[in-house]
């Protein structure tokens, strides 16, 4: 079982980087145990994300049926950006940069997800403020891109690859859930 201090630091770690401040880095665990306890993070995500859902209506057929393949696909999605990344830090030179990032990736999907919450959810009561959710979906890449820059320490270029990639997979996964839901 993960502690909260441990959850308490990787928030805090989150929002110095969301500040621009890279020493939110030193309050990761950027161990292979600290890598593997920064999931707990994604699974903490997953409930707003299964609320989102909810109420976007992705349940309305066949509830159990549905939230069983959107619970599978937020583990694919989980699992697939890390993987891929093992790759492609290796092709940068930054495998040794490698778990520093993920975890900082992993833990800043709380934040993300803090910030994306509210604005989907009033965007679905009042329509009309969607570009506001447009806004927060840019920051957040933006977000993204720049713990990709400073946790791998590459350039703006790789770090904006990185970014389309998660998106990228990001769509594929949940394109998939909603074809396996109709």
């Amino acid at each position: 079982m993960i502690r909260a201090s441990e959850i308490i630091a990787g928030v805090y770690g989150s929002v110095l980087l969301a500040g621009r401040k890279v020493q939110g880095l030193d309050l990761f665990d950027a161990t292979p145990r600290g890598f593997w306890r920064s999931f707990w993070a994604l699974g903490l995500v997953a409930i707003p994300a299964l609320l989102l859902d909810a109420v976007g209506g992705a349940f309305a057929d066949d509830t159990a049926e549905a939230v069983v393949v959107r619970l599978i696909a937020i583990v694919i999605d989980a699992v697939a950006f890390p993987l891929v990344m093992v790759a492609v830090a290796r092709e940068l030179g930054r495998s040794d940069r490698y778990i520093r990032f993920i975890v900082a990736y992993n833990w800043s999907a709380l934040l993300r997800m803090a910030a994306f919450f509210p604005v989907a959810l009033l965007t679905v009561l009042v329509p009309p403020l969607q570009p506001l959710l447009l806004g927060v979906l840019v920051v957040m890449l933006v977000y993204e891109g720049y713990i990709a820059r400073v946790a791998l320490d590459v350039g703006p270029a790789a770090a904006a690859g990185i970014v389309v990639l998660d998106t990228l997979l990001d769509a594929v996964v949940g394109l998939w859930a909603r074809q396996l839901t109709g």
